[in-house]
C-alpha cells in the first residue's frame, strides 16, 4: 500500500466532515434569518392596535399573518377553571426563578370560549410559604396546582380533581 493510498481514507473522511460542518453552518445562518424575521413580525404585531377577535366561524380561515395579533373580546373568565403549568423549574433568565404559566377560559359575550394566557407568575419563596394572590381552586386534569405548589416549593404536587 503506497503513501497516497494510506491518506485516501482520512482525506475522504475529512472532506465528508467539512461538507457536513459547512451545511450545518449554512443551516444556522438560514435559521438566524428566519428567527430575525419572526422577531420583527412579532414586534410589529404586538405593537399594532387590538382588533375584534374573530369568532369560531372564522377560525378556519385564519392565516399565518394572523399570528401574534392583538385581539379584543368582552365577556368574563369562567370561575374555577384556571390551569397552572410549571415553567422555569430552575432559576434562569430575567425572571430569576421558578413559577407557573396561568391559562384561563374566557366566555365571550357572544357565547364562545377562548383560552387566555394570563402570563407568568413567580412561585413564592419557600420562606414565605404563602399562595400567590391570584391563586384559587381550578378545574382541570393532571395540571400542577399553583396553590399547592406554593405550600410545596418542590412544585411536584399535582392537584387531585
Amino acid at each position: 500500500m503506497g503513501p497516497i493510498r494510506k491518506l485516501l481514507l482520512p482525506a475522504a473522511a475529512a472532506a465528508a466532515a467539512l461538507v457536513i460542518l459547512l451545511s450545518l453552518g449554512f443551516w444556522q445562518l438560514d435559521r438566524l434569518a428566519w428567527k430575525e424575521s419572526l422577531i420583527a413580525k412579532v414586534e410589529e404585531a404586538v405593537s399594532a392596535p387590538a382588533v375584534e377577535a374573530p369568532g369560531p366561524a372564522e377560525w378556519g380561515s385564519l392565516e399565518e399573518e394572523d399570528d401574534y395579533r392583538h385581539v379584543r373580546v368582552t365577556g368574563s373568565f369562567l370561575e374555577d377553571a384556571v390551569f397552572y403549568y410549571t415553567a422555569l423549574a430552575d432559576p434562569a433568565g430575567p425572571i430569576g426563578g421558578p413559577g407557573v404559566m396561568v391559562y384561563a377560559p374566557f366566555r365571550t359575550s357572544d357565547g364562545w370560549v377562548v383560552l387566555v394566557n394570563r402570563g407568568f407568575f413567580r412561585r413564592p419563596s419557600p420562606k414565605t410559604n404563602a399562595a400567590p394572590p391570584h391563586c384559587r381552586p381550578r378545574a382541570g386534569w393532571n395540571s400542577p396546582d399553583c396553590c399547592a405548589s406554593a405550600k410545596n416549593p418542590t412544585g411536584r404536587h399535582l392537584s387531585q380533581t
